[in-house]
């Protein structure tokens, strides 16, 4: 397959033009020839390493981090969490980490993780927002405020057209505030189609 810096990158190019089924398909030949840990995504359960136990691959169907002034990441598998460190220099809108996922067209999923916030005030300005790709027409859908949420879940219905989204973790500056100050431990990310229990091959 030759080195992850060019592997990496070009299942990047296909899936963000919506190219979900090669992109699974050189994703599956990773995991036969044993570069990569993870099980497949499927349209039921898109999510890949979403308890953070695996090394982040960086990307396709695993979580990227997006490097920025003000913002520090840790990941630390022994404990399963993402935490994201926020110094109040960053911009006032930016992505933070993000994941390809496969997604059935039309499908209802719920999206459910566990946050702590030290230092961090509600309303945050975190947000998840699903991006289709592939298609002119969708809308972006967004989550309410990470730390506000209710059951720190999330329900939504995925773009009748579209096969393949991005998934990112971004922040805003809530209106009427300073720029956020603090850091996020993320937990135990999960994506299911509703009222589907395939597991994952």
């Amino acid at each position: 397959f030759g080195r992850d810096d060019v592997v990496g990158p070009m299942e990047d190019r296909l899936l963000s033009t919506g190219h979900c089924e090669p992109g699974l398909r050189i994703w599956r030949s990773l995991g036969d020839a044993h570069w990569l840990p993870y099980s497949m995504p499927t349209g039921a359960r898109p999510l890949t390493n979403g308890d953070f136990r695996q090394p982040f691959f960086g990307h396709g169907f695993d979580w990227g981090l997006v490097n920025a002034n003000g913002v520090s990441t840790v990941q630390n598998p022994q404990d399963g969490a993402l935490r994201l460190t926020m110094s109040g220099d960053q911009p006032e809108h930016i992505p933070l980490v993000r994941q390809f996922i496969p997604l059935s067209p039309g499908a209802d999923y719920r999206l459910n993780w566990r946050a702590n916030a030290d230092g961090i005030p509600a309303p945050s300005g975190l947000r998840w927002r699903l991006y289709p790709l592939g298609t002119e027409r969708a809308d972006n859908l967004q989550s309410d405020d990470l730390l506000q949420a209710t059951s720190q879940g999330w329900r939504f219905r995925s773009d009748a057209t579209a096969h393949c989204a991005m998934l990112t973790l971004e922040y805003a500056r809530p209106l009427g505030s300073t720029r956020t100050t603090g850091t996020l431990a993320l937990y135990a990310v999960s994506l299911n189609e509703e009222g589907r229990t395939d597991e994952k091959k």
